[in-house]
């Protein structure tokens, strides 16, 4: 072990105990790669033998080696060798680093599932709190969002570790909920699926999404109508405007360019906004106070009329959204029947 160890620092500038020297060139890329494998080789070598000494310390050195990034060793030889001594700090280190979240919440979920049976209390304590520690770490990550719905099916699957994490239960359905991660459907069927889960918590949670639900409903209801009277104020208008038997008389004495007092010649547009002849330009046909505005809902209709030519688009769309895929489209007019001047066109 030692003479491997003296080998890695003399030949390489490697140790565990000082910050890691960049090696010599080796020549040619043949010649690197061969340098690569053998340093491989010595320190795969020092962590098997690390992982199977007894003596004090060496347990410490071979969670230091893979801890070190600028170490080289094989990752799966490591997995490997810690499974095989059931070296659990090294088998959760390479686990995070190999990007196999799930397999370090099934291990500490498997620890805290099976608590109390080797008398452990700070173990079985210890397990409680890294299955809720690493559900915070890796499921805020958007795509491993998948892990809420497994430690839910986990804290209700017995009585003895709904006992043991009533509170932490709250936690993960509020951010199920939260996240939209489940709907509430499938999150009653986790609950209700073994008779664990009492009815009246099922009840209680239940309620709450329902009395939400109600309330969004309602809040929708007030800005349809909200939207609904605007729509009517706004055809109002329009037929007005429309009406050539309605004569539209003009009280505006400021100029909405200058701010000046409005005085002939002047220029009145149909929106209320008047100006000096001389505060607008020759070519100008719409208000410029209102052409900007304009120019936004037409680059928007636009838009949604290319949108409504791809057809693939809103295929996939709808695939992957359903319903607020095509409610979206309608309230986009890309469903709309072509406008009379189009179809015309």
């Amino acid at each position: 072990m030692t003479f491997l160890e003296t080998v890695a620092l003399r030949r390489w500038g490697q140790s565990l105990d000082a910050p890691v020297s960049a090696p010599p060139p080796a020549g040619t890329q043949d010649d690197e790669e061969e340098e690569r494998r053998d340093q491989e080789a010595v320190w795969n070598t020092l962590l098997e033998l690390y992982l199977a000494s007894s003596a004090a310390g060496h347990g410490d050195k071979a969670l230091r080696l893979l801890r070190d990034v600028a170490i080289p060793y094989d990752p799966t030889h490591a997995l490997i060798l810690c499974s095989s001594r059931n070296f659990t700090p090294g088998l959760v280190l390479l686990w995070e680093r190999l990007g196999m979240y799930e397999d370090v919440l099934r291990f500490w979920m498997e620890r805290d599932r099976n608590a109390g049976a080797d008398g452990n209390a700070d173990a079985d304590a210890e397990a409680a709190r890294e299955v809720m520690a690493c559900l915070a770490k890796y499921g805020a990550e958007e795509q491993h969002r998948h892990l809420y719905p497994l430690v839910l099916r986990f804290l209700t699957s017995s009585p003895a570790l709904l006992q043991r994490h009533k509170d932490d239960l709250a936690t993960v359905l509020q951010v199920i909920e939260e996240e939209r991660i489940m709907p509430p459907l499938a999150v009653v069927q986790v609950l209700s699926r073994n008779g664990v889960t009492s009815v009246g918590f099922v009840k209680e949670w239940l309620l709450g999404r329902i009395r939400e639900a109600r309330e969004e409903i309602q809040t929708d209801e007030q800005l349809i109508s909200s939207y609904r009277l605007e729509s009517e104020a706004k055809l109002k208008q329009v037929g007005e405007l429309s009406d050539p038997d309605h004569p539209r008389v003009f009280h505006v004495t400021q100029c909405a360019r200058c701010g000046g007092q409005l005085d002939l010649p002047s220029v009145h547009f149909m929106c209320n906004h008047s100006y000096h002849q001389r505060c607008v330009a020759d070519h100008e046909t719409e208000c410029p106070n209102c052409a900007r505005a304009h120019g936004v809902i037409r680059e928007i209709r636009r838009n949604n009329e290319r949108l409504a030519d791809q057809h693939d688009v809103f295929i996939a769309d709808v695939k992957e959204n359903g319903f607020n895929a095509v409610a979206a489209a309608f309230g986009r007019g890309m469903l709309n029947a072509p406008r009379i001047e189009e179809a015309a066109a």
